[in-house]
């Protein structure tokens, strides 16, 4: 190889990590190994601002398959692996796994009840926040980059439709509170529900929240970044709120800024938590999302 090292570079490359409980991890260094419908695979994936893509190679078979898309909105590791399901076909020792989901599975739940979910909830310890809303008759679900199309199994459950595993979505309250809960959970194989703690996912409902005309002024303002060398500003556009810089080219935040609570908005897939001084009077915003950007802040310039 051209790392010079030899094979034991290559093998410690590819060692799959361990926890300190002893749980022997998919993740090695700096890529995934696991196996697929039977052979062993490494993969891994990247992606940022509208590019994503996604390697995966079957050492086996000296075949590998490489998928770049200029969309966030793409899934390359699916497509990725249904060329390896064409090609490999006959090397493969494992059936390709089906969901099983047929239309008979699936109620017709009234919008008023549907209604009654959307919202935003929210997992803090993973800075994960997800958007539950109505798009005509149906739910629809939307992490930081990807959109779900719901079909209900009942009032309170739900599949994922057209996507090559199936995400459950339930609904419950929690009895000591009576706070609504979302908990998502993932079957089937996709490489990005590795680390997410096997596929489950609890958020908490976030109380609903709207922001007044008076309380969006004192948003407005420039806000820079030292660390950046970066000024943004803070505009208001037919009642609601947007970051803008001065170039462009650079305008990262380009989504509205969604009120979630108190000084906190949303604009996908970033966060925003605005601070004050003891007079109440906003002083910079820190800006986070769920895997890139943890604390970014942002000081308000003087007017």
């Amino acid at each position: 190889n051209r790392l010079k090292g030899g094979q034991e570079v290559m093998d410690a490359f590819l060692r799959a990590g361990v926890t300190d409980s002893g749980e022997k991890l998919s993740h090695a260094a700096g890529v995934f190994v696991e196996p697929y419908r039977g052979l062993r695979s490494v993969h891994y994936s990247g992606g940022w601002v509208g590019f994503v893509s996604y390697m995966i190679q079957f050492p086996t078979e000296r075949f590998s398959v490489i998928c770049l898309c200029n969309l966030n909105d793409i899934r390359p590791w699916h497509l990725a692996r249904a060329v390896a399901d064409i090609y490999l076909q006959e090397a493969f020792t494992e059936p390709k796994r089906h969901m099983g989901q047929t239309p008979e599975m699936y109620v017709d739940v009234p919008v008023t009840q549907l209604a009654s979910k959307v919202g935003f909830y929210e997992n803090p310890a993973r800075r994960q926040i997800w958007r539950l809303r109505l798009e005509g008759s149906s739910l629809v679900a939307e992490d930081d980059y990807s959109r779900y199309m719901l079909l209900p199994l009942g009032p309170d459950e739900f599949h994922s439709a057209n996507t090559p595993y199936v995400i459950r979505f339930k609904f419950e309250e929690r009895p000591e509170d009576g706070r609504s809960v979302l908990r998502i959970e993932y079957t089937g194989l996709d490489h990005y529900l590795v680390l997410t703690d096997k596929g489950k996912i609890t958020l908490e409902a976030l109380s609903p929240i709207t922001v007044t005309p008076s309380e969006i002024e004192e948003y407005l303002g420039r806000y820079a970044s030292d660390e950046l060398g970066v000024t943004y500003h803070l505009v208001e556009d037919a009642g609601s709120l947007y970051m803008r810089h001065e170039n462009p080219h650079r305008n990262y935040f380009g989504n509205e800024l969604l009120p979630i609570a108190t000084d906190r908005f949303r604009s996908r897939p970033f966060n925003f938590t605005f601070t004050r001084n003891d007079q109440g009077k906003t002083t910079g915003v820190i800006v986070g999302d769920q895997h890139y950007i943890a604390s970014l802040r942002l000081e308000r310039v003087p007017d």
